[in-house]
């Protein structure tokens, strides 16, 4: 077996302290079916925390959305469960680097069709101040 032509742990990446996955929906038939993802991402994710119901203008985000936090180790299970199932709707899979604007664009992954974002409410990691704990979801 040859070599990976790269080499992930030579790579200087940000630390990765969560994912965050929104499941965003428009009416109450998409809040069900967005319920009952987040559930069974709950269900089948040790750690996983949540869910937490985001209302649309909150942060970058347009559209109301369920969302659920996971360790860093079950990005994978995450990502499959979700393409393999997501009801038809739009997920957001975002990292949590401390660089808002990059977590949500360059190191987001979209799962169904992207929705746009509102990137102006991020706050740049120059202008920001370091927060422990978790960042306010409502």
């Amino acid at each position: 077996m040859s070599a990976l032509p790269f080499n992930l742990k030579a790579r200087k990446t940000p630390p990765v302290s969560s994912y965050d996955v929104h499941i965003y929906f428009e009416d109450a038939n998409g809040q069900n079916k967005a319920n009952a993802l987040a559930a069974a991402l709950k269900a089948a994710i040790p750690g996983a925390e949540g869910p937490f119901q985001v209302k649309a203008g909150l942060g970058p985000h347009i559209l109301t959305n369920v969302e659920v936090a996971i360790p860093p180790a079950a990005l994978s299970q995450a990502l499959t469960l979700l393409q393999l199932d997501n009801k038809g709707l739009s997920v957001l899979v975002h990292p949590h680097t401390g660089d808002e604007i990059l977590d949500h664009t360059k190191l987001a992954n979209w799962v169904g069709k992207p929705v746009p974002l509102n990137l102006d409410a991020l706050i740049p990691p120059a202008q920001r101040k370091r927060v422990n704990g978790p960042h306010p979801r409502q």
